[in-house]
């Protein structure tokens, strides 16, 4: 539920302005330390295998995001690599790619729409975050 708040919040600042707060990514950092510290310590796992499964799912899918911005820099915001480093880091590799490709899928059917509608133009920037927001959601509901 703190995730699902976290991103509807990133997703309404980058719709209204375009921009993720650097703050509420290392809140986002912050919740995942916590989080980490709690499985290792009351949970009793492994500290190797926590790190491990975070920084797996934070730098292969904010590293290949991280690619894409610097190759295409219009096609995807900084802001944009930094979350999904955030959710790597929450939710490992196979989670955090089940998340991306919702989003991507959405993003790409909506904008298709308003490309057709001519509400936006292919030179339009659609903010990110709010897709991530619900391909998120459709990640928790089809229990992946």
């Amino acid at each position: 539920a703190v995730v699902a708040l976290w991103l509807i919040v990133l997703g309404y600042i980058d719709l209204k302005e375009k921009i993720i707060p650097n703050k509420l990514i290392l809140a986002g950092i912050a919740f995942w330390v916590i989080l980490s510290l709690i499985e290792i310590f009351v949970a009793h796992a492994s500290w190797k295998q926590t790190l491990v499964f975070s920084l797996v799912g934070a730098g292969i899918c904010g590293g290949v995001l991280f690619v894409i911005a610097i190759a295409a820099k219009s096609a995807l915001g900084m802001g944009d690599v930094k979350m999904f480093f955030v959710i790597g880091l929450l939710y490992g590799l196979e989670n955090t790619y089940s998340i991306l490709l919702f989003s991507i899928i959405v993003m790409a059917l909506i904008s298709i729409v308003l490309l057709i509608a001519k509400k936006v133009t292919r030179k339009t920037a659609v903010p990110m975050a709010p897709f991530v927001a619900f391909g998120f959601l459709v990640n928790v509901l089809l229990g992946m």
